[in-house]
């Protein structure tokens, strides 16, 4: 399936900072594409700098490189 990350914020940069992401799919590895949700609506789609687990627990650090914006 797809990969995400959940977030809870409006996003507004092309950095998704690990702080942020209040859960990402476990099956996340480096380098994936994934899919970044706010209130289960997709907000933006991305390349995963961390593995998914490393996202959920990272208090700081780049968690996803954001290629694309919902405007």
């Amino acid at each position: 399936g797809t990969n995400w990350v959940k977030i809870d914020f409006d996003l507004k940069t092309n950095t998704l900072f690990t702080p942020g992401i209040l859960d990402a799919d476990p099956g996340i590895v480096p380098k994936d594409e994934v899919v970044i949700l706010r209130n289960d609506e997709v907000v933006g789609v991305g390349k995963a700098v961390l593995s998914g687990d490393e996202m959920s627990k990272a208090i700081k650090g780049v968690g996803v490189r954001v290629r694309h914006r919902k405007k």
